[in-house]
């Protein structure tokens, strides 16, 4: 009986692995992973910051203050566990589901979260909203007082007016586990990162030479 309450008291004792979410501000991850090892400002809406937590290196990428995308990796490239990849997914699912996407790279497994599927018998007449952010880009910025705290659209799906059938869902959310190489990494990201991140890449592209 005395070694039933000792083994009790130790799995009490024992730490938990708690992971910092999509979605939390830069004093909720640091709260979470401490303060970061290293921090690069990618552009003017996007600020990387490496975290030493657990046995992993964790990289958080925050859009407007809010973390966007995050990546997970051990610092001698060994392979992730399971269950630490479970973990990751469920910390960042936002209390929804991951479902596994088919992927034709062999070391390679992807997982997405989509938006609410219409029916077909819903008439969808203009641009449909599946994820919606309450910061806005700096070029949307309003004077003090106007608009504050509105909700902005940051994934959209236009319908296609010659087809009846129901609006395609959206990913609202994706992870991709790569295990190729020296990069061998889990990485989250939401719709909003995946957006900003690709419309800077296009800027940058278009961007003449200096």
């Amino acid at each position: 009986m005395k070694l039933l309450f000792i083994l009790i008291g130790l799995c009490l004792a024992a730490p938990v692995l708690l992971l910092a979410e999509l979605g939390q501000n830069e004093l909720q991850v640091a709260e979470t992973y401490g303060q970061p090892v290293s921090e690069q400002k990618k552009s003017d809406t996007l600020v990387e910051r490496q975290y030493g937590f657990n046995g992993l290196s964790v990289v958080v990428t925050f859009l407007n203050g809010t973390s966007q995308c995050e990546t997970f990796k051990k610092p001698d490239n060994a392979p992730l566990t399971e269950e630490q990849v479970e973990k990751i997914l469920a910390a960042n699912g936002n209390h929804l589901e991951w479902t596994a996407e088919g992927t034709t790279k062999p070391n390679a497994r992807k997982w997405i979260i989509a938006g609410p599927k219409p029916s077909a018998s819903e008439a969808v007449e203009g641009p449909t909203v599946f994820a919606v952010s309450s910061r806005r880009p700096s070029a949307m910025a309003e004077p003090a007082g106007e608009g504050r705290g509105r909700l902005i659209a940051v994934d959209t799906r236009t319908p296609d007016n010659t087809s009846s059938s129901p609006v395609a869902p959206s990913v609202l959310r994706r992870a991709v586990y790569t295990q190729e190489g020296t990069n061998v990494s889990l990485k989250v990201f939401t719709a909003a990162y995946e957006s900003v991140s690709k419309q800077e890449q296009r800027q940058g592209r278009d961007a003449p030479n200096q």
